[in-house]
C-alpha cells in the first residue's frame, strides 16, 4: 500500500447486510477512496483500541481526522461516492442526528434476523484482496 491516507471502513464480517453494503461501495468507489476491515479482525482492535468491537453495533469509517459511526459513517461514505451517492449523503445531514441514528441503530438490531449471518467472515475473492486490510 502506499503513504496514501485511505478512508477505513470496519464492518461486521458475520453481518450478511454489512457485507453486502461492503460489495455495494466497492462497486462504486471509483476514486479507490477505501479500505475494509472486519470488526472482528486485529485491525479494528487496534484502531479501536479503547472500544469493544464486540458490543460494536455499527459499521465504523475512520478517516485521517476523525473516526464516525452509525449514520454519520454511512453519510460520510456516500458523500465520497459519485453522483448521485454523494447528493444523498449530504442531503441525509437534513434529517436531526437523533432521528437518523435512531432508524440506524433499529435496522441495526434486527439485521441478523433479515439479512441473516454467517458462521465465519466474508473472505473477499483474490481481486478485490487488495481493498481489504490484514
Amino acid at each position: 500500500m502506499t503513504n496514501r491516507n485511505y478512508h477505513i471502513v470496519l464492518f461486521d464480517g458475520h453481518c450478511n447486510l454489512c457485507s453486502g453494503a461492503v460489495q455495494w461501495i466497492i462497486r462504486r468507489d471509483k476514486k479507490d477512496n477505501f479500505r475494509f476491515a472486519s470488526l472482528q479482525s486485529p485491525i479494528a482492535a487496534q484502531l479501536l483500541k479503547n472500544i469493544d468491537t464486540q458490543a460494536l453495533n455499527s459499521m465504523v469509517l475512520v478517516t485521517p481526522h476523525q473516526m464516525l459511526t452509525e449514520s454519520n459513517a454511512a453519510l460520510a461514505i456516500a458523500r465520497l461516492l459519485p453522483f448521485p451517492w454523494r447528493w444523498l449523503g449530504w442531503a441525509g445531514l437534513l434529517l436531526p442526528q437523533g432521528i437518523r441514528n435512531y432508524c440506524y441503530r433499529w435496522i441495526a438490531q434486527h439485521r441478523y434476523r433479515w439479512w441473516g449471518q454467517k458462521k465465519e467472515c466474508w473472505v473477499p475473492n483474490p481481486a478485490l484482496q487488495a481493498k481489504f486490510l490484514s
